[in-house]
């Protein structure tokens, strides 16, 4: 019987059970993924926004006497309100948001980031009046006054909510040529009930289609986009966020309408 040098033999074991290991815990498409961090967060208790949202607003006038931004809501505590009054158009009520490289490092320890996991939960009434264009969700993007554009995700429900649409753009991303991309779900938003949002994304590495895009509807995955380039060979990261955004309805809306925002969560990654 062929005999082996027993200390040899453990350490070499040893080397290969931490070597399936790592191997075990990356992925295609998070190869060096970082510990997951929470980076803000919005539930709007005082009924207000909390300090720190740089592109946070209200814009009153949309607002008629009687309807509020923030509202006490049975079973669920205050909430953002977005209201949108009739006879309106590429309108945007309110919106959370942070915007600018001074702000995304104060909030993510960088001027611009590559990569973002944010959470979020909807509510929109029965009969909403949803716009034959698009209302949009959440969005990320690159903007300085005076720089040209850079890359853009949204996450929107289209054509009187019969698509949720997961779309990436970028203007001019690929060696001068503009980048679109886009995954159409052909789902709608469930009505007259909470609904849970998230959508992960990274940028590509420059020269490579390595990014990835998904978008989840209570824990469940609708939208992936993957091994491509969304930025192309800009540099640049996101320096934009905001969850909200505009109601565009390719004409003036008929009826008023609104919906619910609550328990924004942001993360360098997902968590």
């Amino acid at each position: 019987m062929k005999r082996y040098n027993r200390c040899a033999y453990t350490l070499f074991s040893y080397f290969l059970i931490a070597l399936c290991a790592a191997c075990g815990s990356s992925s295609s498409s998070s190869p060096s993924r970082p510990p997951a961090r929470l980076l803000a967060s919005e539930s709007f208790d005082a009924c207000t926004f909390s300090p720190g949202w740089s592109a946070s607003f209200v814009r009153e006038d949309n607002y008629p006497p009687g309807v509020a931004p923030f509202v006490e809501l049975p079973d669920h505590g205050c909430v953002m309100q977005q209201y949108v009054p009739a006879g309106a158009d590429e309108i945007t009520s309110a919106q959370v948001g942070v915007e600018g490289d001074d702000e995304f490092l104060r909030i993510t320890g960088s001027p611009q980031v590559d990569e973002f996991y944010v959470e979020w939960q909807e509510f929109f009434p029965e009969g909403h009046d949803f716009p034959d264009g698009s209302q949009k969700m959440l969005r990320f993007t690159y903007y300085n006054a005076g720089d040209n554009n850079g890359s853009q995700i949204n996450l929107s429900t289209q054509n009187e909510n019969t698509n949720i649409q997961l779309f990436l753009y970028h203007p001019e991303g690929e060696n001068g040529e503009f980048i679109n991309l886009f995954y159409d779900t052909n789902l709608p938003i469930p009505v007259g009930r909470w609904v849970n949002f998230a959508v992960w994304a990274r940028l590509n590495t420059l020269g490579q289609a390595d990014g990835f895009a998904v978008a989840y509807m209570d824990g469940n995955e609708i939208a992936r986009l993957d091994n491509i380039s969304n930025r192309g060979s800009d540099s640049r990261g996101w320096n934009v966020m905001w969850v909200g955004g505009n109601y565009t309805n390719q004409g003036p809306t008929a009826n008023a309408s609104n919906r619910f925002i609550d328990n924004i969560r942001w993360y360098n990654t997902k968590p």
